[in-house]
């Protein structure tokens, strides 16, 4: 039996070695107001860094104070606070703050943990350059983080560490990450991002 199953990983092995590299443009199925939709993603990129990214620190909405900026129009008219102090899209999309090297403010993301579960990213702020590690614009230097959620006040009863790791739906190491295409968010939004 030891030996089937050392075949059987051996060839799922061979098989992701050999996979295309548009293999990760995968196309899902989720019911938008009662109809099917289709999403559509980029490529799965994964990070080879050898970092430990189960760390997920928050910031305040609230310090986000540029009423002219696309973070601003964003929280205030596209994004509602849940039950755990959240704020998320319509369509599931967690706000984050995420480096430059993840597009626009308002761009969505799915990042994918080693176990298998996802976390669906829409970016709300952008890490400034120099709180990226060694300026990278992709991992954050307060804990090697890829994304820091940007949540409501509230969050501190639900959260009292300070790091969302450890809440339903943010646990697991992130390993890769993939862009929803056809997002039309970052285009709806007004203002600038002050640099």
């Amino acid at each position: 039996m030891r030996k089937f199953l050392n075949i059987i990983l051996v060839i799922a092995m061979i098989a992701l070695m050999i996979m295309p590299a548009n293999a990760g443009a995968m196309v899902a199925l989720v019911n938008d107001s009662g109809y099917p939709k289709e999403i559509k993603y980029g490529d799965i990129e994964y990070c080879n860094c050898g970092i430990d990214h189960t760390n997920k620190p928050f910031e305040w909405w609230t310090d986000i104070t540029d009423r002219n900026s696309p973070q601003w129009d964003l929280i205030h008219n596209y994004l509602t606070v849940q039950e755990d102090g959240t704020l998320a899209t319509d369509d599931g999309y967690t706000a984050c703050a995420l480096g430059r090297y993840f597009g626009k403010i308002g761009s969505k993301w799915v990042f994918i943990c080693d176990d298998g579960s996802e976390i669906k990213v829409v970016k709300a702020d952008e890490k400034q350059d120099r709180h990226t590690k060694n300026y990278d614009l992709i991992h954050g230097i307060i804990c090697n983080e890829l994304i820091e959620l940007v949540v409501d006040s509230k969050i501190s009863k639900t959260c009292p560490t300070g790091n969302f790791k450890d809440l339903a739906g943010f646990e697991g190491n992130i390993i890769g990450w993939k862009e929803v295409l056809e997002n039309d968010l970052p285009d709806l939004l007004k203002g600038s991002i002050y640099k």
